[in-house]
């Protein structure tokens, strides 16, 4: 298993908040997903269906309130990475 930093963006109506999460996965897919960032098959739509890491981060901002969500980055997580040094950005929602 690798672990990567998911960073992405929350949307709802003018709001926008960022945030990331570290998501455990198989090692070939981390490496399609870091390889190709927003460009990974599971980032893009394809022949129209959502792609995996998409909608888990769509069903995560919907959790928090949001509307949707869009994959900025992803990053490997090497050592014992402290999930509390990574920053995130946005204003408080109404």
């Amino acid at each position: 298993m690798t672990k990567i930093l998911i960073t992405y963006h929350m949307h709802a109506g003018p709001y926008e908040d960022e945030t990331a999460i570290v998501l455990p996965m198989a090692e070939y897919k981390a490496r399609e997903i870091l390889t190709n960032q927003d460009r990974s098959r599971y980032v893009q739509p394809n022949c129209g269906f959502r792609p995996l890491l998409t909608t888990t981060l769509d069903r995560l901002a919907k959790l928090q309130g949001y509307s949707f969500a869009t994959f900025i980055c992803a990053e490997e997580v090497r050592n014992n990475t402290r999930l509390d040094m990574i920053p995130t950005k946005g204003g408080a929602k109404a």
